[in-house]
């Protein structure tokens, strides 16, 4: 009986208890602006003058694409490390969805890209008469979602 009622004490004082707050994770902090297209991942933010309308990354590594469309896989390559920039293939995976202009639109936007251009957290890309074609926001992954850009 002795025992049953420090059993039960026990539960009593760990009920009476109230949770401590573990160390509170550091804010996110965003890594300074990217200086090449190989610093961050690219969100498109604008096709052709308007908002995207579909959600399109991309990563920029060495001379090669490698990003995710709203149907398909998407990679490449590319020439030039900015200003120069040219898209020299680019091939999908053959997915079909709701968005597929879209993305075909976007990649043949992409392959008129003849320099890019990166300022604060924007890569814009131009075509040769120098018109911005299609901007990007860089993307980090690992960042909270409410510091993510809005993959509309």
């Amino acid at each position: 009986m002795q025992r049953l009622g420090m059993i039960a004490l026990a539960c009593a004082t760990l009920a009476a208890c109230e949770p401590v707050p573990t160390d509170q994770a550091a804010p996110w902090t965003p890594p300074p602006p990217p200086e090449r297209l190989g610093d961050a991942q690219w969100q498109l933010a604008t096709l052709a003058g308007e908002d995207a309308t579909s959600l399109i990354r991309l990563q920029l590594s060495g001379s090669f694409i490698d990003g995710q469309g709203p149907c398909n896989s998407i990679q490449g390559n590319y020439l030039g490390t900015g200003p120069i920039f040219r898209v020299e293939t680019v091939v999908t995976t053959r997915a079909t969805c709701p968005e597929i202009e879209y993305e075909q639109d976007f990649i043949q936007t992409l392959l008129t890209a003849r320099s890019g251009q990166i300022e604060d957290r924007t890569l814009t890309l131009l075509d040769e008469g120098g018109a911005a074609v299609m901007t990007f926001d860089a993307f980090y992954p690992d960042a909270p979602v409410e510091d993510a850009p809005d993959p509309t």
